[in-house]
């Protein structure tokens, strides 16, 4: 399973983790939040959504798998 923090390993059922940010990113997300009169938790899932559509973040998922399956070799 690799390394999983205790938040996770609690709900993962719910998908939730806890993240600890800098305290400039926390400033700035609810910076924009605010701007944008949303939650920041819905700003910062959206922002990670979005990254893990992103081809870059693809790209990441093909080249784990296929050391996955070099490893089970």
């Amino acid at each position: 399973m690799g390394m999983v923090n205790a938040a996770e390993s609690m709900a993962p059922e719910r998908n939730q983790i806890t993240v600890t940010l800098s305290d400039k990113a926390m400033e700035e997300y609810r910076l924009v939040a605010q701007w944008l009169n949303m939650p920041v938790a819905t700003l910062m899932r959206q922002a990670l959504e979005e990254h893990h559509q992103s081809p870059s973040f693809g790209a990441l998922v093909r080249r784990a798998k296929e050391g996955k399956v070099q490893e089970e070799k």
